[in-house]
């Protein structure tokens, strides 16, 4: 007898290892309800015994999740069914996935760039997959293989974009530092980002390394349900995971590139950042260029403002020097008048 949660799907054959538990799916049902009440409360139990910031996210995520997962399930059994619609219906999951990663990593007027480095990553690996014949290029394998790809991309560029952020802003010592030294901007930002860009891929890492051993992904799981061998299912998944790590791969590396040239930067360090650039052609950072040039003006405003008001004081009329007590005023000689009596006095008697 089945589980009142689980049945069997009308009209599927036998499968040849899984038998008669092929094509077990899970109804909607006062138990599946009650799991997943008891999830969120775990969930929220966590958060607030570690005092995580996303406390009150945690309610919110998961019913947004129940309602779109419910309503996007018809739009999906539409999509599959024609390719312009497969296709509108994954670039409508990329709008959105380039929305949500730019609002957490506070990047929203940057979106663009976002756009362009989440898109360099999924574009090519659609590409290979669908050109090279590896999985038929329809509605129905577009839709699940686009959306894996395209929300694995976003969550690099998550992580990416917070892990470098926050360095950037820890690091500005180090990056003013590096300019003051006359390094240029790109290699400034790059000594701080560098070193730590490529820790958002250890988790894809790990997942591709332990595939099979510690984890049996969706697309395995889900082709083995619906009827396909062990062997498709393998091949099924392999070929999401490592589509997965490139997709990732070549995001975080646009996104890195477009960091340290101060394209993708979030409001506060953008501003920052842009006005300690050095000039072009001289490596020192232009707020202290600017400081010294004004400092050397207003050296050049004081020394004339000196020199003017010492040609004034030339050109007033002195004051005759007092005379000292106990002698007539006019008594003493003049300059001239001692020098023409020295005269005289040497010249001969004639």
């Amino acid at each position: 007898m089945a589980s009142p949660g689980l049945r069997s799907c009308p009209g599927t054959t036998k499968h040849p290892v899984l038998g008669k538990n092929a094509g077990v799916s899970i109804d909607p049902s006062l138990r599946l309800a009650g799991a997943l009440a008891l999830l969120v409360a775990l969930a929220m139990l966590a958060a607030w015994a570690g005092r995580f910031a996303f406390l009150r996210s945690v309610p919110w995520a998961a019913a947004r999740a129940v309602v779109q997962l419910f309503a996007v399930s018809f739009i999906v059994v539409a999509a599959v069914t024609r390719l312009w619609a497969a296709a509108l219906f994954v670039a409508a999951m990329f709008a959105v996935a380039v929305w949500t990663t730019t609002g957490r990593i506070g990047a929203r007027r940057a979106w663009a760039w976002s756009a362009l480095a989440v898109a360099a990553g999924v574009l090519p690996v659609l590409t290979i997959i669908f050109a090279t014949g590896a999985a038929p290029l329809n509605g129905a394998s577009l839709v699940p293989i686009g959306s894996i790809i395209v929300g694995n991309a976003m969550s690099a560029h998550t992580l990416n974009g917070r892990r470098l952020f926050a360095a950037l802003r820890e690091g500005r010592d180090v990056f003013e530092a590096a300019l003051s030294l006359g390094f240029a901007r790109p290699d400034a930002i790059g000594i701080i980002v560098r070193p730590i860009a490529g820790e958002s891929l250890i988790p894809t890492l790990d997942r591709t390394r332990t595939v099979g051993l510690v984890t049996l992904p969706g697309a395995f799981i889900g082709v083995l349900l619906g009827g396909g061998t062990p062997l498709q299912a393998g091949a099924a998944q392999v070929l999401v995971i490592i589509g997965i790590l490139a997709a990732e791969s070549v995001t975080v590396l646009v996104m890195t590139l477009l960091i340290t040239g101060a394209r993708l930067l979030p409001a506060d360090d953008r501003r920052r950042i842009r006005q300690g650039s050095p000039r072009p052609g001289r490596g020192r950072p232009r707020r202290v260029a600017r400081h010294r040039a004004r400092s050397g003006s207003w050296a050049r405003a004081g020394r004339g403002r000196a020199k003017f008001r010492g040609r004034m004081g030339r050109g007033r009329r002195q004051a005759p020097c007092p005379t000292p007590r106990g002698s007539r005023a006019g008594s003493q000689p003049s300059r001239r008048s001692a020098q023409s009596k020295a005269k005289r006095s040497v010249m001969p008697a004639t």
